[in-house]
């Protein structure tokens, strides 16, 4: 059901990249590419809805609560709010692929983060300006922020290599 919207998404910033970069672009570096982001995508989407479940049936337990009713009130927050959260993610996380994507092909060597809201968290003011080659990470997996003004640490869980660093981030990466 993603594919499209994905798809659709991804050849809107490839178009970009090529016309920013003045250079064409591998179109079937593209298709591969979102073909291999969906699968990541199926997964993730799969084990964190496993994870909220499985939280949701742990904690209705513990706390004597009828398991049925814990999981229908969760289903009923994830038809309200789930898909609202789904594309402010995906969008940020896929366009920052494609473009990181689109500018290795294009030549670019390193990659600037850059908080591009207006009220930025700590965490992503932390992280603007830094400079890393094409291939590197902004931060890896155990990385812990806890820049001044922040409501407490932020422990990466994995390599970032272009934004998001976390939920409600709109940072974006541009050549250096």
């Amino acid at each position: 059901a993603m594919a499209p919207a994905f798809l659709a998404l991804a050849e809107a910033i490839w178009g970009e990249a090529q016309e920013e970069l003045g250079a064409g672009l591998d179109r079937g570096a593209l298709d591969g590419f979102v073909d291999d982001y969906m699968t990541t995508y199926a997964v993730r989407h799969a084990q964190e809805s496993f994870g909220q479940l499985r939280r949701v049936v742990l904690d209705a337990e513990a706390a004597g609560d009828d398991i049925a009713a814990a999981l229908s009130q969760r289903f009923d927050e994830w038809v309200e709010r789930r898909p609202g959260k789904i594309a402010a993610r995906e969008t940020v996380r896929l366009g920052n692929a494609v473009t990181r994507l689109g500018y290795e092909q294009g030549g670019v060597t390193y990659l600037r983060w850059v908080a591009t809201s207006g009220e930025s968290c700590p965490y992503c003011i932390e992280l603007d300006g830094k400079v890393v080659g094409i291939k590197g990470s902004f931060a890896n997996e155990g990385d812990t922020f806890h820049p001044a003004g922040a409501d407490g640490p932020l422990t990466v869980s994995s390599r970032i290599n272009h934004p998001p660093l976390h939920d409600g981030c709109s940072c974006q990466i541009v050549p250096a």
